[in-house]
């Protein structure tokens, strides 16, 4: 074990991740998502998943749980969490599942076996490059033919105000000799600056927009986000690239409405389109510094299906899913006619005057949580 990894392996032994499901990586989704773009996947609810980065399960364990005929590994650097992950496994009586310590970056791929999907969330960003080369590895390696893989990472441009915090914390907080010194340094900085920062500057500015985020945060999220050895965060092309150089190519993102400069209205579709033709990776590059993002959770396929996917949604592929919506009108009552009204939840909205569109997002809304399938409508 390097002296690098060594070291994440204390901090996270030190102060363990609350570790509780991320719903865009569940198989379901990634498999919802690949089919949306052309590509079959395996039954999720019989396959071999692996996760990457696993904490005490808490992302895993809910899927095993609920489909009893595949099967899980989950593998992580921290022995404290492995142990409180099997304790609770154990209390579940769940008995699809198996976790393991390890580090990634001295796993045999060939002792692992090959998985339907590997799910990577919070971990590519905070660890040292060969461990990065070793995630994209074994999701090259260890993926079936039809698989999919999961890898979230901190991203520009909206990293790079959030790095002048997390320099910031370091500075005052890096080198104390516990985790929680450390984090109580790195407070007493924050307050520091949002007390002297000139007005109008740019750590003024940037102050303002990351101060309430991180005032809402729990101090095991502050310890690992800004105060460990590595943060890493890189642009989606860069990303893209490595992941190609590896074998692999870009299917999608996990919550595919980001991926459309449609959704971001004519001023940015129209010559984001011109200027970047049929190139997806590069429409989304553009979206995000307009947006700009600070985290992606992209899914990866083997090279050669790159060819396979299909980025203009095709209404058989639509027609097959079923769907589920808590969308009421924002506007009062809906009036199913021509006239522009406003759908939404928190978060998100979509403005229609198509009647059809207005009287299935009314059904929807209705029957939350259930679930339609099209032939019912």
């Amino acid at each position: 074990m390097s002296i690098a990894v060594g070291q994440l392996k204390s901090a996270y032994d030190e102060v363990p991740y609350a570790s509780h499901p991320f719903p865009h990586s569940a198989p379901e989704n990634l498999a919802a998502v690949a089919h949306l773009f052309g590509l079959d996947t395996p039954p999720a609810a019989t396959a071999r998943v692996l996760e990457l980065g696993c904490s005490s399960g808490g992302n895993l364990i809910p899927f095993a749980a609920r489909a009893p005929e595949a099967q899980t590994l989950g593998i992580d650097l921290s022995g404290v969490q492995i142990d409180m992950g099997r304790k609770r496994i154990e209390a579940l009586g769940v008995s699809n599942i198996k976790l393991m310590e390890g580090d990634l970056s001295a796993l045999d791929s060939k002792e692992l076996g090959s998985f339907d999907y590997i799910i990577c969330h919070g971990v590519y960003s905070w660890v040292p490059p060969h461990v990065q080369d070793a995630i994209l590895r074994i999701c090259k390696e260890n993926l079936t033919a039809n698989g999919v893989a999961y890898v979230s990472y901190n991203v520009y441009p909206g990293w790079k105000a959030k790095e002048i915090v997390r320099d910031a914390m370091m500075l005052r907080g890096g080198s104390r000799a516990t985790s929680a010194e450390q984090l109580s340094y790195a407070k007493g900085m924050l307050d520091f600056l949002e007390q002297v920062a000139p007005k109008d500057s740019v750590l003024s500015k940037t102050m303002e927009l990351t101060l309430p985020e991180l005032r809402h945060q729990q101090d095991y999220y502050l310890a690992h986000e800004y105060l460990e050895p590595f943060n890493a965060p890189c642009y989606f092309q860069q990303f893209v690239e490595r992941a190609n150089g590896h074998g692999l190519a870009y299917l999608a993102e996990a919550h595919p409405s980001t991926m459309f400069a449609d959704n971001y209205g004519e001023q940015v579709a129209a010559p984001l389109l011109k200027e970047c033709g049929h190139s997806q990776v590069l429409v989304e590059q553009y979206l995000d510094f307009i947006v700009n993002r600070t985290f992606r959770q992209t899914l990866l396929v083997n090279g050669d299906r790159g060819s396979e996917i299909r980025y203009r949604l095709d209404g058989e592929r639509l027609r097959k899913f079923h769907y589920a919506a808590h969308l009421p009108c924002l506007d009062g009552e809906s009036h199913l006619d021509d006239s522009p009204q406003t759908f939404g939840a928190t978060g998100s909205s979509i403005t229609t005057q198509r009647v059809e569109m207005k009287a299935a997002l009314e059904i929807l809304s209705a029957s939350w949580p259930k679930p339609f399938p099209t032939t019912t409508w």
